[in-house]
């Protein structure tokens, strides 16, 4: 997997902020969470809680290539857990194409499943990828108070924009405005919680002003990943009119990214103040 500057960052200085973090006696928040979570490692034991998706994203294969959403049922997803709880794995790491829509197909969803694995009276630490944000909107108040457990490091949801017209092209049901004031909230309920974001960059028809939308929605997020729009075949998407120019795309990523180095940088100073 080709990882990005950022994450060899995060790698290279993780050993070395733990071992500072065990001298001094403390845990510097959220870039604790943030560094013990920013990437897949072999500290965590995977669970796959389901494959494929309830979306119709104009730019994206998965549904393509996995079709709708199947999920584990719950005892299997339990049974999982328990097992890499016995095992002596006391980190543990969510996974699937959209979590948000775990259940869908068997009328159940994730809050209920995520309130099943908290209820396990033990330690531990988990991560979650990828909630689609319609579906945090959608179970919002069942699922916030379960994400307040400081069980939980890390939920990652992929708003891919900050502009409404741009998401409603991508095939997304939801306004990032609304989504950005949710997470305001959710913070508030967990203040460790590191909640990550993917932002698509120059996406067809995207506008300067709709771009600068998703440069300032990176603020609301403690980790964000910017991706450039690559059209893939068989999508809605490559077919699409107005799309963005290489340069163009290469220009936005450097001033999206720009921002992400000072969003980053905020969240590092913040855990030492």
């Amino acid at each position: 997997m080709d990882l990005t500057w950022m994450h060899r960052a995060a790698i290279a200085i993780r050993p070395l902020f733990y071992k500072v973090e065990n001298l001094i006696g403390k845990k510097f928040q959220p870039l604790h969470n943030v560094l013990k979570t920013s990437i897949v490692n072999e500290e965590y034991y995977g669970i796959t809680v389901s494959q494929g998706c309830a979306g119709h994203c104009t730019f994206c294969s998965i549904k393509m290539a996995k079709g709708h959403v199947k999920s584990k049922p719950i005892v299997q997803v339990m049974h999982e857990f328990q097992k890499g709880l016995d095992l002596g794995n006391d980190k543990l790491w969510l996974l699937g194409d959209d979590i948000g829509c775990y259940g869908l197909d068997f009328n159940s969803d994730f809050s209920t499943l995520l309130k099943e694995l908290l209820n396990i009276p033990r330690n531990f630490e988990l991560v979650i990828n990828y909630f689609e944000p319609y579906f945090f909107l959608k179970q919002y108040d069942a699922i916030v108070p379960l994400l307040a457990d400081t069980r939980v490091l890390h939920i990652n949801f992929p708003i891919q924009a900050g502009s409404a017209r741009i998401v409603k092209e991508m095939g997304r049901d939801y306004d990032p405005s609304e989504v950005l004031k949710r997470i305001t909230e959710l913070k508030k309920a967990n203040p460790d919680l590191v909640v990550k974001t993917n932002i698509i960059v120059g996406f067809p028809s995207e506008t300067f002003a709709e771009f600068w939308q998703s440069v300032k929605s990176v603020f609301y997020f403690d980790a964000v990943l910017a991706l450039k729009f690559t059209a893939r075949t068989g999508t809605r998407a490559i077919k699409m009119s107005e799309q963005i120019s290489e340069l163009n795309k290469k220009f936005r990523m450097a001033i999206i990214n720009a921002a992400i180095l000072v969003r980053h940088s905020y969240i590092a100073m913040k855990s030492f103040i």
